[in-house]
């Protein structure tokens, strides 16, 4: 259910002791920007680590990525550069945390990062899913590391 920048203002107005965050989880760039513009005590998390840095510009609170299971320690970084206005380092993170989520979202995100947690542990047992999902492919964890920094 998409939310609009202007239902969120009348959330935040409403309710302002109970409504204090959102994850625009629209994928909608153009929706994520207007909500941080119209209710600015509204702390927003963009549903990916794509625009992190363009939705902190704006006043985002970070994001809130599926992606945040594997490269958490990249992810923090480019949290911190951009909080601590160091653009030359969010810069210098940006595309590998792209390339990485790029890779995740081919994988296959649920058996993408349990191959991935496979893969890192050699415990097999993580390929097992549950119906609906397939179980994971054991190669994917190694593609996936490839990804990630060193």
């Amino acid at each position: 259910m998409p939310i609009s920048s202007a239902l969120s203002v009348r959330f935040t107005e409403a309710f302002p002791d109970h409504v204090v965050a959102y994850k625009d989880s629209s994928g909608d760039w153009e929706n994520t920007a207007a909500v941080i513009a119209t209710a600015p005590g509204l702390s927003v998390f963009p549903a990916s680590e794509t625009p992190l840095a363009k939705a902190m510009a704006l006043g985002a609170g970070g994001c809130i990525s599926a992606s945040c299971n594997s490269n958490i320690t990249a992810m923090m970084a480019m949290y911190e550069a951009e909080r601590d206005g160091d653009q030359s380092g969010a810069d210098t993170l940006q595309p590998g945390l792209e390339t990485h989520r790029k890779a995740e979202q081919e994988e296959g995100s649920i058996s993408g990062l349990k191959s991935l947690v496979a893969h890192r542990s050699n415990d097999q047992r993580w390929l097992n899913l549950r119906p609906p999902q397939m179980n994971a492919d054991p190669a994917a964890g190694a593609r996936l590391a490839t990804t990630l920094p060193h």
